[in-house]
Parts: C-alpha cells; structure tokens; sequence
C-alpha cells in the first residue's frame, strides 16, 4: 500500500483516480497467496485499483542483484572482504535465483548465507511503455508494478464511487438507515447531461448494488415533503479532461425501518 501511495505521489494520481493494475512481484509463493485470497479486496480498496496480479517470476518484470552486508562480513571476513564483496556483486540470475532458494552461497572458500547480503528486486521496464504509462517501485524484495495508463471507462468509475460517496454520506446524515428503502434522483444543473448519462448506465450495476435500486437521472418532480426527501448539490470531476458537472443529488425515502 505504501509503494503505491509512492508511486501515485510521483505522478501525481489522485488517490480518487483510479489504477488500472497493479502487478507484485516476490519469489516466495505463500507471500502472494496472502495478497490473492485474504488482503486482495483490503489492498484493492485502500489503493483504488481495479485489479490485482501477483507473480512469483522475478525475472519476468526484474532483474536481481546482490549487496553485501559489510557490517556484518565485513567484521567477519577482514582483509578477505573486498574480493567478497566483487563476487558477490557479479553473481549472475540464475545463481542468485540459486542463492535466493538455497539460503548460501560459497564464494572464496567462505559459505556467505542470505543473512548476510540482501538480494534485491530491480524492475526492467519493457521497451513499448513510457515511466508514465508502467512504473514500479519497492523495498528490494518485494515489486509493485503499476499500469498507470488511464481511460474513459476508469474515470467514469471514480465519478460512479463519488456519486455513491455523495449519497450515502446524505443518506447518514439525514437520518435514513440502510433497511429504509430509498430512490435517487440525479439532476444535472450544469455540465455534459450526456457524459454524466455515460457514467451511470456504464456503472449502473455498482450503483443499484449501493441504493437497492437504479439512480433516476433527471429531476425530483414530486413534493420534498421534510423528513421524507432530502437534496445536496455537488461538483464532480467528470472524463478525461478537466471538466466537472454540477449535480442536484435527492434521496427520496420510500419505507421505514
């Protein structure tokens, strides 16, 4: 989750846009297990990422590299420790995968064990992408790779989760608990009624999932009878540009708890 506010930092990505994908890389199987089954949903969440692959080939997406711990060896190894040290740093892939699995490895007549150098993760980023469309950061073992092209569809789902956001927020502060069977209305007071249209019918799944109907775009014709209809207006970012729409937001309450 940090190597991703990391990242979102550098280019500057707004936690409320959403990442396409994120990729994590690491050798050890029952690491990526954890992030498949238990903290898939936690991690999506808290990153805003639409979708999560993990992947236990380090050198699909990276190469190693070794560093000495020379406080450790070098305590240990004395004079020896510079030619050590150049060994180490010329292990190729294939032996530091070695290494990885085996736990040691025997350089100049000395057993050097992974406790006393670091085996570090370095992401090689494929020639058709640009750092602004695929980039990656983290702690040397474990990489995150980020698909950070963006598109019509993502943005449209960030202004659906805002519009979700919007109502629930008005649905708790008006009183209205979640047995009351509610209907929305949506009218747009300013902006593209078209572009505001193409988010809702392209998220209306996520949408009557989060109010136990479909939103009703247009306006609330009905009385706004107090205790039983209440209305917010909001600006939202809209698209893939800089536009916003001005939206009268109504929850009309249908039942009571």
């Amino acid at each position: 989750i940090d190597v991703v506010r990391k990242l979102r930092n550098k280019h500057t990505r707004p936690v409320k846009t959403p990442i396409k994908e994120i990729t994590i890389v690491h050798g050890d199987e029952s690491f990526l297990a954890d992030i498949s089954n238990q903290l898939q949903e936690y991690v999506a969440e808290e990153c805003n990422v639409m979708n999560i692959v993990v992947c236990s080939d380090v050198l699909k997406f990276s190469k190693l590299k070794a560093v000495p711990d020379w406080s450790v060896l070098g305590k240990r190894l004395g004079k020896k420790m510079g030619l050590v040290a150049k060994s180490i740093g010329a292990l190729q892939q294939d032996e530091l995968i070695r290494v990885r699995d085996v736990g040691s490895v025997e350089i100049e007549g000395e057993t050097i064990s992974t406790s006393e150098m670091k085996i570090l993760t370095e992401f090689v980023r494929p020639e058709e992408f640009s750092e602004s469309e695929l980039d990656a950061d983290g702690d040397g073992e474990v990489l995150v790779i980020a698909d950070l092209r963006v598109s019509e569809a993502m943005l449209d789902a960030r202004t659906a989760r805002e519009v979700i956001n919007r109502v629930q927020k008005l649905r708790k502060s008006s009183g209205i608990q979640i047995a009351d069977s509610i209907k929305v209305y949506a009218e747009v007071k300013q902006g593209s009624t078209a572009c505001f249209e193409r988010v809702i019918h392209g998220n209306s799944e996520a949408i009557a999932e989060a109010f136990g109907s479909q939103l009703t775009l247009g306006a609330f014709e009905g009385d706004k009878v107090e205790g039983a209809v209440f209305a917010e207006t909001h600006v939202l970012d809209i698209g893939l540009g800089e536009d916003t729409v001005e939206l009268e937001l109504v929850i009309q309450k249908l039942s009571m708890s």
